[in-house]
């Protein structure tokens, strides 16, 4: 990355900031927020529209697994109190049987946040908090 500010031994401390910042992002969400939720919401994220079986085998898990997941990041919680509402699932428009899983609204807004951070840039709403 150009303009890296190099420290501690010649760790890229920008880098490593924008990190902490995007996982304080997904801690804002519920401070124990497990690792495999946040893996499960980014292949939502990067490959919307696939099934329960596909995101499996993308996770490197399977499929009662990636299910459960999912619906912990959906509407669907069977743990926590509260739903998370950051994917949801449709119903395959060919197949009525396999399931579809996108980004709510929620979650759209929490990878484009992510996206920014990861870029050093704010959101526009972030920008007319600061001005």
């Amino acid at each position: 990355m150009g303009g890296e500010i190099i420290g501690n031994h010649g760790l890229p401390l920008k880098s490593l900031r924008r990190i902490k910042d995007v996982i304080g992002a997904f801690r804002s969400l519920e401070p124990n927020l497990p690792a495999s939720y946040i893996d499960a919401f980014l292949a939502v994220a990067l490959r919307p529209g696939l099934g329960p079986t596909d995101y499996a085998s993308i996770l490197g898990t399977i499929q009662p697994v990636a299910s459960r997941t999912l619906m912990e990041i959906g509407k669907s919680a069977r743990i926590r109190a509260t739903s998370l509402h950051l994917v949801e699932s449709r119903p395959h428009p060919e197949n009525r049987r396999q399931i579809m899983y996108h980004l709510t609204p929620k979650g759209y807004a929490l990878a484009y946040r992510v996206g920014m951070m990861l870029q050093g840039r704010q959101t526009p709403w972030e920008k007319q908090g600061t001005e």
